[in-house]
């Protein structure tokens, strides 16, 4: 039996089987809100979202959605934009606008590893991992913060992301 796999919010970039998003891009198999998933209980071995929450006005609300089609043992692997990043944090202290990519226009939510897993129980489900980390643009760069030896002692500032893993009990 194959592992049947989901891509909550795919935009640009599908990763596993079936995309869902609220827009539509040619990635996007099935146009379908977060928050009322059109699937039975229990049906994906998989689910996947990548810089997804911090979208969401009920963050809550859409981790359950995914609970409910999520089987028993399932994981969600997904990532959010790290708070406390370097890149962030100097243009809030330069005074400087942000570029559009970290602005809250449409990031409404943001979490540190402790309230991640505060939400994540909270939706019934277990935190198995959660690490700061890159991808993207951003791995080239975390790259050189890595060779420099610098993301030993700032870890939590030269790291764009916190990639994490949730399992459904």
């Amino acid at each position: 039996m194959s592992m049947l796999t989901l891509d909550v919010g795919c935009g640009e970039r599908k990763h596993g089987g079936l995309g869902i998003d609220v827009r539509l891009t040619p990635h996007v198999d099935l146009l379908a809100s977060t928050y009322f998933l059109p699937f039975k209980a229990e049906i994906f071995d998989k689910v996947y979202m990548f810089e997804v929450l911090e979208h969401l006005e009920n963050p809550s609300g859409a981790l359950r959605e995914v609970g409910r089609v999520l089987r028993r043992a399932g994981t969600v692997e997904g990532s959010i934009p790290n708070p406390y990043w370097c890149g962030r944090l100097l243009r809030v202290i330069m005074h400087r606008d942000l570029e559009e990519q970290y602005t809250s226009c449409e990031h409404i939510n943001a979490w540190t590893i402790s309230e991640l897993r505060h939400l994540v129980h909270r939706c019934r489900l277990e935190l198995r991992s959660c690490r700061y980390g890159d991808s993207g643009f951003y791995k080239g760069l975390g790259s050189l913060v890595q060779l420099l030896r610098l993301n030993r002692l700032l870890k939590a500032i030269t790291n764009h992301q916190l990639l994490f893993q949730v399992r459904k009990p």
